[in-house]
């Protein structure tokens, strides 16, 4: 007997999801590992910064055996996506396949991108800032975009999938290796500008998966639920959601007002909040996307 009515079919909403889009996004893929080809053969490799990853390992390599990177890069990720068809199934293979294909090619089409544009690279403070930024940037974009960025990450979801170490944890751990070969063979002052971009693209990757906030999500219990929600609704001309709640040790009923606050409004609401109940217990947290409303 079915208890519930199968109203979608989840296998065809993941397809069409997959699929949504799907031209547009591999162009703006192209577009994104093109940039970060450019990134790579512009800063990263003339200034031998090992960052990790497989450009890392292209970096390293061509340093000690003046290898050509993208030959090396090329090996690797097409090494890790036969182990991903191996390992991981060919959904999860397939969403690098374009990745692995196109970025080694990009590497060598850009290879002399540093006598088309002329920048001095003197300033290796200032190229490893902005070569983390683009690196974090274009990667971002490529797993927003729905594809897998390939190479050593997929090493690292191997390990996950088969031994059950974190992907994060692998990805640190075997990065951090590749790093301090950098350190051994190039310099250990180069490893303190690889951290700068590693530092700075894990931060970036953040802001463009997740998006900038721009509003903040307000829950609040207080004893003044009238005042506090005329102050929302009426003063800031903002709506709130009222939950019952109850206390876990106490066990009294208790109402938390929900709303969402533009970011620029928040030390007000915050402030006007204590103002009218100096007791009254709320949590703000970032609201990267708020959809719909009544």
């Amino acid at each position: 007997m079915k208890l519930f009515k199968k109203d979608i079919d989840v296998k065809d909403l993941v397809k069409k999801i997959e699929l949504k889009n799907l031209l547009l996004r591999t162009v703006m893929l192209l577009i994104t590992l093109f940039v970060s080809a450019a990134n790579y053969n512009l800063f990263i490799l003339p200034s031998r910064f090992v960052t990790g990853g497989s450009s890392g390992i292209g970096t390293l390599i061509n340093y000690i055996f003046n290898i050509d990177s993208s030959f090396i890069i090329s090996i690797i990720m097409y090494a890790t996506l036969i182990l991903a068809f191996i390992f991981l199934g060919f959904k999860k293979a397939a969403s690098i396949v374009i990745v692995t294909i196109v970025y080694p090619i990009f590497i060598d089409l850009t290879s002399n991108v540093g006598s088309l544009i002329n920048i001095d690279l003197n300033n290796k403070l200032l190229v490893s800032v902005f070569a983390g930024i683009i690196d974090g940037t274009t990667t971002g974009l490529v797993l927003k975009l729905g594809f897998g960025p390939g190479g050593i990450s997929t090493i690292a979801q191997i390990l996950y999938e088969k031994l059950r170490i974190s992907i994060s944890k692998a990805s640190f751990t075997i990065n951090s290796i590749i790093v301090l070969f950098g350190g051994i063979f190039i310099g250990f002052d180069k490893v303190m500008y690889a951290i700068i971009i590693l530092y700075i693209g894990s931060l970036m990757i953040d802001k463009v998966i997740i998006g900038v906030s721009k509003s903040k999500l307000f829950n609040i219990v207080t004893e003044k639920e009238e005042e506090v929600k005329n102050f929302i609704m009426n003063d800031l001309k903002h709506g709130v959601t009222i939950i019952d709640g109850k206390g876990g040790i106490s066990d009294n009923k208790k109402s938390i007002i929900m709303c969402i606050i533009p970011t620029k409004e928040y030390f007000l609401v915050k402030e006007g909040i204590r103002q009218i109940d100096k007791n009254a217990f709320f949590t703000i947290s970032d609201s990267y996307e708020v959809f719909g409303g009544l």
